[in-house]
């Protein structure tokens, strides 16, 4: 996977350069705390850092073979559920709502990752939900997505 690490570096620190270029009109601070231009400012530098570690890391260790992994293969598979699950979780959010998708969304992962045990699959979905849902409205005070289908 050299040439494929090569390649996410760069777009990593590709992307680090552009978080920090959208969020330079952004304020920093606002009254003493970190205002809308910290995090994406600070994101961009967190992948431009970490794309330079992978980079250097890449380039400097020369016995590490190219390994190639097809399209078609069982963790390719994999990789395109996940990446279908999780955009279809973005689509429905909207008009389901936080707690119901989120609920469901975990269900199916945590299935899809080799969990098996009934009890846990209620229970660690429940769990995540919930913890969330209480953080981001009760500490946060951001309101999460509500259903707007039903």
């Amino acid at each position: 996977m050299k040439k494929g690490n090569i390649i996410a570096s760069l777009i990593s620190i590709g992307i680090g350069i552009c978080f920090i270029y959208l969020s330079k009109d952004f304020p920093k601070e606002v009254s003493n705390a970190p205002g809308p231009g910290f995090y994406p400012s600070f994101l961009g530098v967190i992948l431009i850092i970490l794309g330079v570690f992978l980079l250097i890391q890449n380039l400097i260790d020369k016995n590490k073979e190219d390994v190639s992994l097809a399209l078609g293969s069982k963790k390719a598979r994999f990789i395109y559920k996940v990446i279908g699950i999780v955009t279809l979780y973005a689509i429905v959010l909207p008009f389901i709502g936080f707690i119901a998708t989120t609920f469901s969304f975990m269900i199916v992962m945590c299935y899809l990752m080799g969990l098996r045990s009934y009890k846990l699959l209620l229970i660690i979905p429940l769990g995540v939900t919930t913890v969330v849902f209480l953080i981001f409205n009760m500490v946060f005070k951001v309101p999460l997505p509500s259903q707007t289908l039903f």
